[in-house]
């Protein structure tokens, strides 16, 4: 993992950096753990986008950061279960997401007869992944999305290279050789690493958030944009939506935050708390957006004491 991470007393633009570097190396993962668990493209990005948004938050409450593939993976089940939940998402449909009425696709150009195709494709490497248990399930496609390694994998999932190769060879005898080729093609067709988008828009909110603030944009407004660029994440979008409308009507945001323990995490919501409480939000979401931490009480106190600081020399 890159030093700069946990380094206290690195710079905002170096933790920015490793924290790309960070989402570069288990964007397929992340993407391929929450696609076994939730059979949907669009969820599973939805799933991975806010797990490494949680991740950045929390990451003061990681004690050794050699043991962050582990303590990630759990942050990636525990959203994409609460999104299967949201979802009501009972079976495992990895063709869902795909289907269009003949009316629609003329419209888009798209031929109803290639995309009849797609969709049966997809349809098959559905039924034939959503038969494999759930171990298997979640091996295979961490397998097949991006060439992992079986080392990378037990890492992540917290078990052995030895239980990865028994689950691997078990999935492929329940598969036939021509769908382990279909389910690699479609799982490289959409696995995060094929462009940057991906890892664009997982850093955007917090880079955009800070500059935007550092450069004298009202709060209301930062929380707008930023608000607009997280289309593709609803949970986080709707989280600083209700942010900003607290603000607009001179309510506490850290009772939204109180609200949404997986985005932001308590010595955050605390550190907001001091910032209304003194008249200084806007510091405090700036430096919370910059990668601050305030896991620690003595962080806190800082924080207070800098602002009642600044508050006696106005």
């Amino acid at each position: 993992m890159p030093a700069e991470l946990f380094d206290p007393n690195a710079s905002a633009k170096d933790r920015d950096e490793a924290f790309r570097e960070v989402v570069r190396r288990f964007q397929d993962m992340a993407f391929g753990y929450s696609y076994s668990v939730l059979g949907s493209r669009e969820l599973a990005e939805e799933a991975a986008q806010d797990s490494f948004v949680s991740a950045w938050r929390k990451l003061g409450q990681l004690e050794r950061p050699s043991a962050f593939a582990g303590w990630f993976k759990r942050i990636v089940h525990s959203h994409s279960v609460a999104i299967a939940r949201r979802a009501r998402i009972e079976t495992i449909s990895l063709s869902d997401d795909c289907r269009f009425e003949d009316a629609a696709m003329g419209e888009l150009g798209i031929d109803p007869h290639t995309e009849l195709e797609r969709s049966e494709r997809q349809r098959d490497i559905g039924n034939a992944v959503a038969l494999l248990p759930d171990s298997e399930r979640a091996v295979v496609v961490l397998f097949y999305i991006n060439d992992h390694s079986r080392e990378e994998i037990a890492e992540f999932l917290g078990i052995t290279a030895v239980a990865v190769k028994k689950r691997l060879a078990s999935a492929r005898r329940r598969l036939k050789e021509r769908m382990l080729h279909m389910i690699q093609d479609d799982l490289h067709e959409q696995r995060p690493s094929r462009d940057g988008a991906f890892a664009g828009r997982v850093t955007a909110f917090s880079r955009q958030f800070s500059e935007m603030l550092r450069d004298g944009s009202p709060i209301l407004k930062t929380l707008e944009t930023c608000a607009q660029a997280q289309s593709s994440s609803p949970r986080l979008q709707q989280a600083i939506l209700e942010m900003r409308e607290q603000v607009r009507v001179g309510a506490p945001i850290r009772d939204v935050m109180a609200r949404y323990p997986d985005l932001f995490e308590a010595g955050e919501t605390e550190a907001v708390f001091i910032g209304e409480e003194l008249g200084f939000l806007d510091l405090s979401l700036e430096r919370i957006a910059a990668g601050e931490r305030f896991a620690k009480p003595e962080k806190l106190a800082e924080l207070r004491q800098e602002m009642q600081s600044r508050s006696v020399a106005r």
